[in-house]
């Protein structure tokens, strides 16, 4: 019975997602984890910020190689959720950061260090199937204590438990942007094209399950 209400309230997370429309399915790569730690750092009249230390892992769930590009996975947006007494989720809180673009000369030279016939060493790793990698991050969460955000602080502190999803960029974007406009056909899904014999290139971000953490009081 646990397990069950687990699945539906997954399935209902899935379902409110939301801004992660754009974001992979959970069919290739799982980002799952924990909440080491959650601080409060600061707090004025108007909003208060926690900071939340995850420890999480990176697993290839499918049959198949992951093709990864190494750089530090950046995590740009998450979604805090509460359980309805029906077992629904609630979406309590939501931020996401702006998008980065950046034309600088960097991303062209990189591009082509990327473009090659097969993933280079350098700057891609593989997964083979159910490996893992762990990653750890920190994110901060910011309340208003006043009206203006999905949810204030006095309505998100009396509910219990929480749960939080972060997405993550699993390849730069600016990958995508040649002379100062997106090219037409993303430089991310050519190199899968061209390296699909090795494995499948993670070009899209990710969510992860979500991650049941406490908030302190403020």
């Amino acid at each position: 019975m646990i397990m069950l209400t687990r699945i539906l309230f997954l399935t209902l997370i899935l379902l409110c997602r939301g801004l992660y429309e754009s974001v992979e399915a959970q069919d290739t790569l799982v980002l799952a984890g924990r909440a080491s730690n959650v601080r409060l750092i600061e707090e004025d009249s108007r909003s208060l910020s926690f900071e939340v230390q995850l420890q999480l892992t990176l697993r290839n769930a499918s049959t198949s190689t992951a093709i990864l590009y190494s750089h530090d996975f950046m995590v740009y947006g998450n979604e805090l959720f509460a359980k309805t007494d029906k077992g629904a989720a609630e979406l309590l809180h939501q931020r996401f950061g702006p998008s980065s673009t950046d034309f600088s000369p960097v991303w062209g030279e990189l591009r082509q260090k990327l473009n090659m016939p097969a993933p280079p060493n350098d700057l891609t790793r593989l997964l083979q199937s159910e490996q893992w990698i762990e990653i750890n991050r920190t994110v901060v969460l910011r309340f208003a204590k006043g009206k203006g955000d999905r949810s204030t602080w006095a309505e998100i502190r009396v509910r219990s438990p929480l749960f939080l999803q972060v997405a993550m960029e699993m390849f730069p974007s600016n990958l995508d942007y040649e002379q100062g406009r997106k090219s037409t056909n993303a430089f991310g899904k050519s190199l899968q094209s061209k390296w699909r014999r090795f494995g499948r290139l993670q070009v899209k971000p990710i969510r992860s399950e979500p991650i049941q953490i406490q908030l302190p009081e403020g």
